[in-house]
């Protein structure tokens, strides 16, 4: 195990990466103070692969979607950082400049296709609108090549189905309806936020089918948000876990879930149901809810709630630490004792 000084990621090639964050950090400014949504997080994104953000609600996931696309109204909204893409700083990019990049080269999926879709548009007529916004092509051109789209989403009776309205669609159809825009440029990245959350189990399973479809015939990069572990066990190569508006863990997929090295990592994985489980198991639960984020705690986030913490978790935040190959994580336990023992902790520290 090697200390390391650098932020919680896993290095990549430049000519393999396509998206590298670097110390993004999102604040929120409101009446009652300053909101640290994302605190100094760092990862990257490979071409061709499936990333997955994992954590509970209200962890800066949606946030760091969001702050990639330049979508966070400032004000009250502050961000600083970089962000890299295909080597070009997002943050440093106009409007127009970012709105030339949002649908073709970064498409997005959101996870309520109901209040992302205009309800007084028919949906071919909103497919065409971004295609319209970043293709020369022609308007019977920009109708052909939307059926297709639409076909290609699988969509039924694509023709028919073209001129109709959001509200004559369910909810599995109208997050097609979604998708079919995301892809419409045939972006390099997409971004899906939870885009699982509103539907039920069987028509979940057809829309991760379809991601899983479209990354492999496009070649599509994918960032998947999601707190579902087991949508995560399906698509992803490789896992960042967020807690508190930080990444506490990152590495393959594999290695997460069979060997995770955070104690939020392994008490969110202790909390999945398990298919050969009894009546008289009792499904786990983590404890006390997460820190106030308008006042962050000194230390690690995840002190209070954690099993398995020390007094030096209480005050300083623990450096990350590459545990194997890949596996990066935040935690004292993988620390030396001597020096954790070196740091200046208060004997009467408390957690919060």
């Amino acid at each position: 195990m090697t200390a390391m000084n650098t932020p919680l990621t896993t290095t990549a090639s430049s000519e393999d990466c396509l998206l590298a964050v670097r110390n993004l950090r999102v604040d929120f400014t409101t009446y009652g103070g300053t909101v640290r949504a994302v605190r100094d997080i760092s990862f990257h994104l490979n071409r061709g692969e499936c990333m997955a953000i994992v954590g509970e609600s209200g962890c800066g996931k949606s946030v760091t979607a969001l702050s990639i696309l330049k979508l966070i109204p400032m004000p009250p909204g502050k961000m600083s950082g970089s962000i890299l893409f295909k080597g070009t700083d997002l943050v440093s990019l106009s409007e127009r400049e970012m709105n030339r990049i949002r649908g073709r080269e970064i498409g997005m999926v959101f996870q309520d296709p109901m209040t992302s879709l205009n309800p007084t548009m028919p949906i071919g007529q909103q497919v065409e609108e971004i295609l319209a916004q970043h293709t020369p092509l022609s308007g019977k051109e920009r109708r052909r090549q939307a059926l297709d789209i639409l076909r290609l989403v699988d969509i039924p009776e694509a023709e028919r189905r073209y001129g109709q309205y959001p509200h004559a669609f369910s909810g599995g159809m109208r997050q097609r309806v979604l998708i079919a825009m995301a892809i419409a440029c045939r972006p390099s990245l997409l971004i899906a936020d939870e885009p699982t959350t509103a539907l039920d189990v069987t028509i979940q399973a057809q829309i991760l089918e379809l991601v899983v479809s479209l990354r492999k015939s496009l070649g599509t990069t994918v960032l998947l948000i999601t707190h579902d572990l087991g949508v995560v066990a399906k698509m992803a190569d490789r896992i960042a876990v967020f807690y508190a508006g930080q990444i506490v863990e990152t590495g393959e997929c594999r290695d997460i879930f069979r060997n995770p090295a955070h104690p939020y990592t392994q008490a969110l994985l202790s909390s999945i149901p398990r298919i050969d489980a009894t009546r008289a198991t009792k499904l786990a639960s983590i404890a006390g809810t997460p820190p106030d984020l308008f006042s962050p705690p000194r230390g690690c986030a995840f002190f209070a709630r954690c099993t398995k913490a020390m007094r030096v978790c209480a005050t300083l935040p623990p450096p990350p630490l590459q545990r194997a190959k890949g596996q990066v994580a935040s935690c004292w336990l993988h620390h030396s004792l001597a020096e954790a023992r070196q740091k200046t902790v208060p004997e009467g520290a408390e957690r919060q």
